[in-house]
């Protein structure tokens, strides 16, 4: 399996528009324009990089929840 490809599968996979969203003039149809190679691997890594920190608050609640925790815990041995 060629490259491109490979980075169209994973586009899918991400649900990544696989196309330029760049169109021809009327004369030529409404075609739209081939996305690059290059585009395609920067649309990739943009997207599974939103994803990754995305999932990041996810550790932001759970070290707030541990501080707060702590504090208590804290609190209640001093009082």
């Amino acid at each position: 399996m060629a490259e491109f490809d490979r980075l169209l599968q994973r586009a899918k996979e991400l649900g990544i528009p696989t196309d330029s969203g760049v169109y021809k003039p009327r004369s030529e149809a409404f075609t739209q324009l081939q996305i690059t190679e290059w585009e395609l691997h920067r649309r990739i890594k943009e997207e599974e990089r939103h994803q990754r920190e995305h999932r990041l608050w996810i550790v932001a609640v759970v070290a707030a929840a541990a501080s707060l925790a702590s504090a208590l815990a804290a609190w209640f041995a001093h009082s």
